[in-house]
């Protein structure tokens, strides 16, 4: 109720002479999971990024992309540090469609007109890398969309929606190649869900809600994966074995190689090499949306229903899931409704994970429920999955007036994934050392600010004394690890 009073208006005065506005991140606790759940922002207007597979997270988890619904702004793009530290509105500009880079944090694409650009935050430069006028034949720009960059190499992907033409461009090269053309996908809405694979030979994803038969637009759900050298018959070869049913939203894992998404009501999972059978992994009235993490091990959905249905005893009617493929569950959040920016009355919260899977955003309009010209604004908010991963292999070895520390960055990963190089965690920004007159504590934090390196040097020791250390590791969200494994060392005298 004392979040409901608050006003949600923003002094924008304020915005234009300090270029952002402070934190308005209230942190409290789902009444029905106890997760640790964020409120990002208290203006109805700002929702979520524009769709619910679209990164809204920048590759190393410290900001999320954002937009404004309310029209007031001739850019309604912001950006949000993932502590809620500040609120950036991004300067007025003619860019849509914008992406993260999977490469630079700081690096956007998005499309200006007809041309494609890169963007660098935080000066803002804007940078025209290709102009579509110059393909032949002419592409209407107005009917070009841009989908998530490919997480080895940051290749872009294009469809032309009402011609059948499909594009990639490899912003390196600044080459624009036209993988394949055709007339059977010449819809406003033939392709659903157009995506980049994530293997190295650069496959491309997609699910088909219409084709065209005799010239006659025919609606057939099925899914298709397509290699970039355009020597295909996607309605053949290139189909992918899956449920005999429509598949709503559909995603596509490499390891294991399955085909995950909603028939019905319902999220099933389609094993692609038949080593396990299909089956249903979660089964709930209003199932609708969902991500796969980035390492295709957690895939996060949201009940889109105002129905009542419980799991285990509990209510699940407005809920998200997070999905293990290998059918664990668990629910992380009663977010209680949402509606979409168009007012239709059914929630869609558009659940999206981190890059390390520690946190999930989401859009909910909960808060603004009752409050009149206000209902159908949802708001920004985050609910805490799991703490980041600890460091690993601490060791501390005494020297002369001090005690050298030093560990590893934990692994993303236990199984590896190719896409990640190294497989080391993405979102971690740092390191908290923390120290111990005895062996488990307590400890006393000794590190004002987060170490950015995987060592450090304590020189506030005394002579001829046994120190114990512990290592936290420290995302930009300000999420920080239980503690990694004790070592100790004796200073001498």
């Amino acid at each position: 109720d004392e979040l409901r009073l608050r006003s949600g208006s923003k002094p924008y005065e304020r915005l234009l002479d300090e270029d952002f506005l402070p934190s308005e991140r209230t942190i409290f606790r789902d009444s029905m999971t106890g997760n640790e759940t964020w409120k990002m922002t208290h203006d109805p207007a700002i929702v979520r990024h524009n769709y619910y597979d679209v990164p809204a997270w920048s590759r190393d988890g410290a900001r999320m992309l954002v937009s404004h619904q309310g029209g007031v702004t001739a850019n309604p793009n912001w950006l949000i540090d993932a502590d809620g530290r500040a609120l950036r509105l991004l300067p007025a500009t003619s860019v849509v469609d914008l992406e993260w880079s999977w490469l630079d944090a700081d690096r956007l694409y998005g499309l200006d007109g007809s041309e494609i650009v890169r963007v660098d935050w935080p000066t803002w430069t804007v940078e025209s890398l290709f102009d579509f006028d110059s393909v032949s034949p002419p592409i209407d720009s107005d009917l070009i969309y841009l989908v998530p960059a490919h997480p080895l190499d940051d290749r872009l992907l294009f469809h032309s929606r009402e011609q059948g033409r499909f594009f990639s461009f490899d912003p390196d090269l600044l080459e624009l190649t036209e993988i394949w053309t055709d007339g059977r996908w010449a819809l406003d809405d033939g392709i659903h869900r157009l995506r980049w694979t994530k293997d190295p030979d650069h496959h491309v994803f997609f699910g088909q809600n219409w084709r065209l038969v005799d010239g006659l637009p025919t609606f057939e759900r099925r899914q298709f994966i397509v290699p970039l050298t355009g020597a295909f018959e996607p309605l053949d070869e290139n189909m992918l074995p899956g449920p005999d049913d429509p598949t709503k939203h559909p995603d596509l894992t490499i390891h294991p190689p399955a085909l995950a998404g909603f028939i019905g009501w319902d999220f099933w999972i389609y094993y692609c090499n038949a080593e396990k059978p299909s089956r249903i992994l979660y089964g709930a009235p209003g199932a609708h949306h969902g991500s796969l993490s980035f390492d295709d091990r957690w895939f996060v959905i949201d009940n889109q229903n105002d129905l009542d249905y419980e799991v285990d005893g509990l209510n699940v009617s407005d809920s998200h899931v997070i999905m293990s493929l290998d059918g664990r569950a668990q629910m992380v959040l009663n977010y209680h409704y949402s509606l979409q920016a168009d007012l239709l009355s059914h929630t869609e919260p558009r659940p999206s994970s981190s890059p390390d899977g520690t946190k999930c955003v989401y859009d909910s309009n909960m808060m603004n429920r009752g409050q009149p010209g206000a209902e159908g604004s949802s708001e920004v908010y985050v609910v805490v999955v799991r703490r980041p991963f600890p460091p690993t292999d601490l060791d501390a070895v005494a020297g002369p007036g001090e005690v050298r520390l030093s560990w590893s960055r934990p692994e993303h990963s236990p199984n590896g994934i190719y896409w990640n190089p190294g497989n080391l965690s993405r979102e971690i920004s740092g390191y908290h050392v923390w120290r111990a007159d005895t062996s488990g504590g307590p400890y006393e934090q000794i590190t004002a600010e987060p170490v950015t390196d995987t060592s450090y040097a304590d020189d506030t020791v005394a002579p001829d004394t046994p120190y114990y250390y512990v290592v936290q590791s420290i995302e930009p969200s300000g999420l920080g690890s239980v503690f990694s494994n004790e070592d100790a060392a004796s200073t001498t005298a």
